[in-house]
């Protein structure tokens, strides 16, 4: 059973053009050690944690900060920050890693929604975010991303 918000998304989603659906896309496997997620083992054809481990695999495509939506050629929503030293949007391996997690809701065992949080954050401080970002969204991910990772 979804939530109001998980609805509206899929409804938004549902609507915008197939190429328009993902802001990102990976174009080399994205490794990140985190001692979060120690303990934690899940395997997917695009995600892997191993004992905090974790790898993206190359050819995953994720919406950066949610919500995010294109609508009359321009990608709506929350702001992913400030270009890093990467040429890219500090926010985008914790958007990318997060979002990992939440496909997978319900499948990676033993994981909390405080640990995916945490790994959200860790990977906003290594990343050069500003510092309203590290503080502000692990607080908007902890209250409006999902809740229930059983």
């Amino acid at each position: 059973d979804m939530d109001l918000f998980s609805k509206v998304f899929a409804a938004v989603f549902s609507l915008m053009p197939a190429s328009k659906r993902w802001r990102y896309r990976l174009e080399e496997d994205f490794c990140y050690y985190s001692e979060t997620l120690k303990g934690i083992y899940f395997e997917s054809q695009w995600f892997v944690i191993r004992d905090g481990d974790i790898t993206v695999k190359a050819g995953y495509a994720w919406d950066g900060v949610t919500p995010a939506f294109y609508f009359l050629g321009i990608w709506w929503g929350v702001w992913d920050g400030p270009k890093g030293k990467d040429r890219k949007p500090c926010s985008w391996k914790a958007t990318l890693v997060h979002d990992a997690m939440c496909q997978f809701i319900g499948l990676i065992k033993g994981i909390s929604k405080d640990q995916t949080v945490k790994v959200f954050k860790e990977l906003l401080e290594i990343n050069d975010s500003p510092k309203f970002m590290v503080s502000l969204y692990p607080k908007a991910v902890k209250y409006f991303g999902p809740q229930d990772w059983t």
